[in-house]
């Protein structure tokens, strides 16, 4: 029994993981075929954001409570499923965009740029979202194993919202000291 639980377990991280690389793919895939005047002024951004990054802050706090709120509320119908799967590729997406934007900015020094970016920003929101989608998913295959009976909505619901707390959080500590960390490690 114990053996087949961790199957079951490393199959949905494979999953994760094939989500998030498709989506890393995608987004390196989008910088090359942005135009060299694109990449110019993203390489304008970069320089900008990186000597004031000490003085601004990351506000991310709105998008978020928006978009994990929509897919929550529409996930309790099964529809949230798809956008969910969606929003997590377009995270993995935002992340090869960032990596492949740090190299063609700084070269080498741009790899360790952007895994400082991508540890401080990214990386707790994409395990939150892992989770998200991962309750997402069991909710889903009880509701169609009730014959479509809506069970369980409550404990759902909990997990759900504890998660968008956590993720608030984390934007929030983002936003007070997000770059201030940044700041330091680069």
């Amino acid at each position: 029994m114990k053996f087949n639980y961790m199957k079951i377990i490393r199959s949905r991280f494979k999953f994760l993981f094939i989500l998030l690389f498709i989506g890393l793919i995608l987004g390196i895939i989008l910088y090359l075929n942005c135009s060299q005047n694109v990449k110019q002024n993203i390489d304008l951004t970069l320089a900008s954001s990186l000597t004031n990054i000490k003085d601004s802050h990351q506000n991310q706090i709105l998008i978020h409570l928006l978009i994990i709120s929509l897919i929550i509320i529409s996930s309790c119908f099964i529809i949230g499923f798809i956008p969910l799967i969606i929003y997590y590729i377009y995270e993995g997406a935002s992340i090869g965009f960032l990596l492949a934007s740090f190299i063609h900015y700084k070269k080498i020094k741009g790899i360790y740029y952007a895994l400082v970016f991508i540890l401080i920003n990214k990386f707790f929101n994409l395990i939150f979202l892992s989770y998200l989608l991962y309750i997402t998913y069991k909710y889903i295959k009880i509701f169609i194993k009730n014959n479509y009976k809506i069970t369980n909505l409550n404990n759902y619901l909990l997990r759900c919202f504890i998660t968008l707390i956590v993720i608030l959080l984390n934007d929030i500590f983002l936003y007070y000291y997000g770059n201030t960390i940044i700041n330091i490690l680069i």
